[in-house]
């Protein structure tokens, strides 16, 4: 399966700028300086989304998303933050509010995310642990050839709450992030590249790209390396524009 990239976005606490991500790529070192970016959500739904919340959503604004346009969101770990603290006031008080219980659920930032655009297609949340960009490219790949001319893919990650460490926890983020783009099958006026993606049943030898603070696959898509392979040692996943 192949994809053009037509926009992307991206965010973290401090960085919302496309040029500073495209340095970024090349360079792997960020500016820590900047003015950190403003969401665009309203604020009376804006209350209802944690810092993680509003750094997806704030990339997903950047792209303009049109009328009723198939979104993705996909997260290994969801709204992470909040789903603990839920966990802690119900081991200390033993109850839980339901507002907050109903905004954890892995499709919660997308829910909000719909009501705000007033998107009336329905949206996909998803969860597949180290190959979750993959996962969701292969969906995005499938709502393409549903008669839809471009799909929304919303990545995003939070720092993982310190009490959840441990030996067989594998490499999170070290700043929350989220990133945007807009795909689609045929070539656009416009496009940032084009990549393919294939599966493979075994792992691959292939040098792996250098840490990217879990953002390997944006770093792909914006610098001109010509491939990047993603393996757990057991499966992998090409990716070559």
């Amino acid at each position: 399966m192949h994809f053009y990239v037509e926009s992307f976005s991206a965010r973290t606490a401090t960085t919302a700028r496309a040029d500073s991500w495209m340095q970024w790529s090349r360079t792997g070192l960020l500016p820590p300086d900047e003015t950190p970016p403003v969401c665009a959500v309203p604020p009376l739904l804006r209350r209802r989304l944690t810092p993680l919340g509003r750094l997806a959503l704030g990339a997903l604004a950047e792209l303009t998303p049109k009328p009723n346009e198939p979104m993705i969101f996909a997260s290994s770990w969801g709204d992470i933050a909040r789903s603990f603290s839920l966990m802690e006031t119900l081991a200390r008080d033993n109850e839980i509010s339901p507002t907050h219980f109903s905004a954890s659920v892995h499709n919660g930032i997308g829910a909000v995310a719909s009501i705000w655009q007033g998107n009336t297609t329905a949206y996909k949340a998803i969860c597949a642990e180290e190959f979750t960009t993959e996962s969701a490219l292969l969906e995005a790949w499938l709502m393409l050839g549903a008669d839809h001319e471009s799909v929304v893919l919303v990545r995003y990650e939070d720092v993982m709450p310190e009490a959840w460490y441990h030996d067989g926890l594998k490499d999170t983020p070290t700043s929350a992030f989220a990133w945007a783009v807009r795909l689609t099958r045929e070539q656009p006026p416009q496009s940032l590249c084009r990549f393919g993606l294939t599966a493979s049943q075994s792992s691959c030898d292939a040098v792996r790209a250098p840490s990217r603070y879990h953002l390997e696959d944006l770093a792909f898509l914006l610098s001109d390396a010509p491939e990047f392979v993603h393996s757990d040692d057991q499966r992998a996943w090409i990716w070559r524009k």
